[in-house]
């Protein structure tokens, strides 16, 4: 007998209102929530590098705060120094300090005038060594020699001009100072070629200014050469 009820054998449609893909990949967590996550696992380790970085700034700040008011503190110092007594004690206080080169010089330029040269020459010597401006060490170097020559010292002094002389990094104006006197000491010595070729070099490399006039005039004091004298005119 034929079953005429068309939904007899139908089966029943099941309800996939709730199923998932089985393919579909699983949203990841966001950006937030990995950071987030992150933060979590290494916060105490991420503070003590901020505080660490902030420690070493503020370190270097207040470092360079106290090193300024130091360097005030010592040009102050040096600038209520008046006395050789007070410059001495100053050098003495700030060893290899550039101010200390300088206060120094100052006391070998007071000695030197007092015409007390052999104190001038060691402490002219000694400004040298602490002064790191090429200016003030040619100035130095200018005064250690002249008083090497004053001081009876004169193969010291010699040396030290000479050194001064033919630097060619040095100022010009101090190195042609330098070849003068050491043409000046040459014939006060009785050596005028030596005090020839000094003031030969000076001319070369000065042919116009102040130092030229001085050359010429020292030159003038040279004895005639002994081939100029040797000289005899036609027809005599």
């Amino acid at each position: 007998m034929t079953d005429n009820n068309p939904t007899a054998h139908k089966p029943a449609r099941a309800d996939d209102r709730n199923l998932i893909d089985a393919g579909a990949t699983p949203e990841g967590p966001t950006l937030e929530e990995r950071l987030f996550d992150f933060w979590e696992k290494n916060r105490s380790l991420l503070l003590g590098a901020v505080v660490v970085v902030l420690v070493a700034i503020v370190g270097r700040q207040v470092w360079g705060y106290l090193q300024e008011r130091k360097e005030a503190g010592i040009r102050a110092e040096f600038g209520s120094a008046v006395t050789s007594e007070q410059r001495s004690a100053f050098a003495r206080a700030h060893s290899g300090h550039a101010l200390a080169g300088a206060a120094l010089l100052f006391v070998a330029d007071e000695a030197y005038t007092n015409r007390e040269y052999g104190k001038a020459a060691q402490l002219y010597a000694e400004a040298g060594s602490a002064l790191s401006d090429p200016v003030l060490r040619a100035r130095a170097l200018l005064g250690e020699g002249m008083a090497g020559l004053q001081s009876g010292s004169a193969s010291t002094g010699v040396a030290v001009l000479t050194r001064l002389a033919d630097d060619a990094a040095a100022p010009e104006s101090l190195r042609f100072e330098a070849l003068y006197h050491l043409a000046s000491h040459a014939l006060a010595s009785g050596d005028a070629e030596t005090s020839r070729s000094r003031l030969d070099k000076l001319d070369a490399l000065n042919p116009v200014g102040i130092w030229a006039s001085r050359s010429a005039a020292l030159r003038a004091r040279l004895p005639v050469a002994a081939e100029a004298a040797s000289v005899t005119l036609p027809g005599l």
